[in-house]
């Protein structure tokens, strides 16, 4: 009977690896935006807005006088932010995600058999949103992110047996 349960990989014990991937389903990354208006068209991170929109990276959803509005998107070119560009101050507003957080791993997973639940400790991580991190987060602009990439934070979840699964409880 062993042998059968291992080879359906249903397990009584909750793994860190099958926490991990409930958690993983549970958790998309969050996404973390920097806000900036007024930044001069010519200016360092003014020409890094210019090097995303010829990447494709800010594509235009709107051309209009005085303001053209441009979507912000993701690797799977769904909207996730905008900027902005005055074409009579010359400047552009911002709204874009810099950083997601995200799952680290699974830290400690603490049993209660009697009852079927677990109580799993895991790792929160900031990391980088690529290209825009790198081009948006220059001089001042992201201050609080370049320690705040070095750290990591904690959360728990409730996980309920049901019959040979673990799901997360709600």
């Amino acid at each position: 009977m062993c042998c059968i349960c291992f080879l359906c990989s249903c397990s009584a014990k909750l793994t860190h690896q099958h926490a991990y991937q409930e958690l993983l389903k549970q958790h998309a990354p969050k996404l973390e935006y920097i806000y900036m208006s007024d930044i001069q068209e010519n200016s360092a991170m003014g020409n890094n807005i210019k090097e995303l929109m010829a990447q494709k990276n800010i594509v235009i959803i709107h051309n209009g006088i005085p303001i053209d509005v441009y979507s912000v998107l993701d690797t799977n070119n769904r909207e996730i932010g905008s900027v902005m560009h005055n074409r009579i101050k010359n400047t552009y507003k911002i709204h874009t995600p810099v950083v997601k957080t995200m799952v680290g791993n699974v830290i400690r997973i603490v049993e209660d058999s009697e009852n079927d639940m677990a109580s799993v400790l895991y790792s929160l991580t900031k990391e980088p949103l690529e290209p825009y991190y790198s081009k948006l987060c220059i001089d001042m602009g992201c201050i609080y992110y370049g320690d705040g990439l070095k750290k990591t934070s904690t959360a728990s979840k409730y996980f309920k047996k049901y019959g040979k699964e673990w799901k997360i409880e709600p």
